[in-house]
């Protein structure tokens, strides 16, 4: 019996180009998947992503992390950080504050929350699926 994917894995705060520097490594191990990351930071945000649906596991794929403003400066990722993923014609944004909350603009959208994930629809708009408050 052969193997079968099963599934789409990104690690979004991977670098999606394997020679690109990285502070960590998403490796396949006999006990299922293993995240390792290395480095010095107060806060880390993490995400993987998995995609299930089995339509679109033949479709090229592509992730970035954003940039993340807060009245006009950039945010190191140790205060929020946000993921755009696409597969096929599907997208998503995804924004994790890790410091107190704030109107923070990132890929023209402005978000007030603690975590935001929205799925863009054929009109280039984010219908938001999860908007947490803290």
């Amino acid at each position: 019996m052969g193997k079968q994917r099963l599934a789409t894995v990104l690690p979004l705060a991977l670098p999606e180009w394997q020679a690109a520097p990285a502070a960590g490594q998403l490796r396949a191990t006999a006990a299922g998947l293993e995240l390792r990351w290395s480095g010095n930071t107060q806060r880390l945000y993490a995400p993987l992503f998995f995609d299930l649906d089995r339509s679109r596991q033949d479709q090229q794929f592509t992730w970035r992390q954003l940039t993340v403003a807060e009245r006009l400066l950039i945010l190191p990722p140790s205060v929020s950080v946000g993921y755009r993923v696409q597969i096929g014609e599907a997208q998503w944004l995804f924004y994790r504050s890790l410091a107190p909350s704030a109107s923070r603009t990132l890929l023209g959208q402005n978000i007030a929350y603690e975590s935001y994930v929205a799925r863009f629809d054929s009109d280039g708009e984010g219908d938001p699926l999860v908007a947490i408050n803290s």
